[in-house]
């Protein structure tokens, strides 16, 4: 898996030339998701897969930072802290994507972020961190378009308060889908069927389908 995977890096940093600047290379994303319950042998093939790709893209293009993104939620999670910890003793910036109440289609209230983001940046310790995705849907039960400009404000507010640590944050999305769209999206999810969730991929815009600031 390796040696295609470098095989892979070779292709695309061919493809894209000189001129194309690539700051982050990711190679797992949310892996505490997959792996919260699996066997520890499966964290440590990860973390040695990261090891071998950091070490061969340093030779082939030693400006970029290789890493991985975790899910939010594994940081409050004693057990899955700790692995993520070791898995992430050897990368040198923490990417997170963050979510009100990590995906769980909860309450509307933002007053978790500023503890959040401190959350993030005492896991991180001096690395930076890289908000890579974070985003509120309006559609879920207890959510809606207030609740969104509440948790995005808190967000932008914490950012500002730790400027120095986060270079970069992203929101998850520009605009809603269609819900046909996201009923096909959806079904790529192992929970497939939930409406909840069809609701969260199809709302975490900022603007509407149509375009319509929310």
């Amino acid at each position: 898996m390796i040696a295609r995977y470098e095989k892979l890096l070779d292709a695309l940093f061919t493809t894209l030339g000189p001129n194309v600047k690539v700051p982050y290379l990711l190679v797992a994303n949310e892996e505490n998701l997959y792996l919260a319950s699996k066997p520890d042998a499966m964290w440590t093939a990860l973390a040695n897969f990261y090891a071998s790709i950091k070490a061969y893209v340093a030779t082939k293009e030693p400006s970029v930072t290789v890493g991985m993104n975790l899910s939010f939620g594994g940081l409050l999670d004693a057990a899955l802290r700790a692995k993520l910890t070791t898995l992430f003793t050897a990368s040198p910036d923490v990417f997170v994507s963050y979510y009100l109440n990590d995906n769980g289609f909860g309450s509307a209230s933002s007053t978790t972020v500023p503890p959040d983001i401190d959350t993030m940046i005492s896991f991180a310790g001096a690395r930076p961190v890289i908000l890579t995705e974070f985003g509120y849907a309006t559609g879920t039960t207890g959510h809606n378009a207030a609740g969104q400009v509440a948790f995005i404000t808190d967000l932008f507010q914490a950012w500002d308060a730790h400027a120095a640590q986060i270079p970069m944050a992203t929101i998850s999305r520009m605009f809603d889908g269609t819900p046909s769209d996201c009923a096909v999206e959806a079904q790529q999810y192992v929970d497939g069927g939930n409406a909840e969730l069809a609701a969260f991929l199809c709302t975490l815009g900022v603007r509407t389908v149509d375009d319509t600031p929310k």
